[in-house]
């Protein structure tokens, strides 16, 4: 068994001295080049320990006065008479999902030497299974969630910070809401997407919506729509599909389409797994992409999209679950003004090409843009 990084032997032992009360409240905490010789390593590998317990908000570093113990470390880190007060609920839609595995990570590795728990709740984007689990989390005294939200009603997540639970959205907002998120610039995305298949000479282009309950899905519709106006390509009644976010619904949605109407020459779907289940579709019906249909994702980039070749939007998951933690964890209580915003990158992969009729000649770019 291999031993762990220094950095997290070092978070390990601080967890231990917590633990130990061995530091109050306000208590000038060891300085990094002390905690350096006595552990044997350069102050980065200390740096790196200590971060998980400063974005915490367990330890202050204060210019002129080192690095402080703040007032709650010893109630969150020892446990002792708050119940679950001091766990982490993290409330996402499907565990097995790649995008959403690496923003657990991330969330994970962020806490580590926190002495905070960590609670995982699958929403299968379901309302009503997200509201199960997070009144469950409250009447366990949960006070910290993080949550790709499901439920489209704003007044429940009101209730929720009422009762004294600290919220972050996760990949989504919900409007009218004075809470943090941590999202993507959707608007710079999509549109990326459509300006690449206008410039290959795509027009006629199929979006696999997202649920029309979810924020994430409701903004790259209308992003598509608005992008696809201004390349010049007026969107009509089959150019937006109803699908989801998993890959069956990504493969049912494109089966349809292939049943009721000659296939589109290009498919961009609201996220990475309905972008697979497009290409299982196509495929089965005798379509190789992108010779015959050019296939889009967005918002993963990890081994589903690569192991397929996919053409898709990145989105940054590990920095995602970062921000969320800190944002969560704040000295203060957060508002929506303090929310984060990630650019998106495009990622073009082998998904997507030029379509047949203007690689045969047949028609030209230049002239229909």
């Amino acid at each position: 068994m291999a031993f762990p990084h220094k950095s997290q032997k070092i978070a390990e032992t601080i967890r231990r001295w917590f633990a130990e009360k061995r530091f109050k409240p306000g208590d000038r905490f060891p300085s990094d080049m002390k905690l350096a010789k006595q552990f044997g390593v350069n102050h980065i590998t200390v740096r790196a320990a200590l971060k998980g317990f400063v974005e915490a908000g367990l330890l202050d570093r204060r210019v002129g006065a080192g690095t402080v113990v703040r007032a709650q470390a010893a109630k969150n880190d020892t446990g002792t008479g708050a119940g679950m007060g001091s766990a982490v609920g993290v409330a996402i839609p499907d565990g097995s999902h790649s995008f959403y595995a690496e923003i657990l990570r991330a969330v994970e590795g962020t806490l580590l030497g926190t002495g905070r728990s960590l609670l995982l709740g699958y929403t299968w984007e379901i309302a009503q299974r997200e509201r199960q689990v997070l009144e469950g989390w409250v009447a366990q005294n949960v006070k910290h969630v993080i949550v790709a939200a499901t439920v489209p009603d704003a007044s429940f997540y009101e209730s929720l910070r009422k009762k004294g639970v600290r919220l972050v959205f996760l990949d989504r907002r919900v409007p009218g809401l004075d809470l943090p998120s941590v999202t993507t610039r959707d608007d710079e995305g999509v549109s990326a997407i459509v300006r690449l298949l206008v410039a290959q000479g795509h027009r006629r282009i199929v979006h696999l919506a997202g649920p029309t309950t979810i924020w994430t899905a409701q903004v790259r519709r209308k992003m598509f729509l608005d992008s696809m106006e201004a390349a010049g390509c007026k969107p009509n009644a089959d150019t937006i599909v109803q699908a989801g976010f998993f890959i069956e619904d990504g493969y049912r949605a494109t089966r349809e389409v292939l049943a009721a109407r000659p296939a589109p020459e290009a498919i961009f779907a609201a996220n990475d797994p309905a972008a697979v289940g497009a290409i299982r579709a196509l495929e089965e019906h005798g379509l190789k992409v992108p010779d015959d249909v050019s296939v889009v994702g967005y918002g993963d980039d990890v081994d589903l999209s690569r192991h397929f070749g996919l053409t898709t939007m990145r989105q940054f998951p590990e920095l995602m679950g970062v921000e969320a933690v800190r944002l969560l964890l704040a000295h203060k209580e957060l508002g929506a003004a303090d929310s984060v915003e990630l650019h998106p990158e495009m990622v073009i992969r082998a998904s997507t090409a030029a379509p047949r009729s203007v690689r045969s000649g047949s028609r030209s770019v230049a002239a229909t843009v």
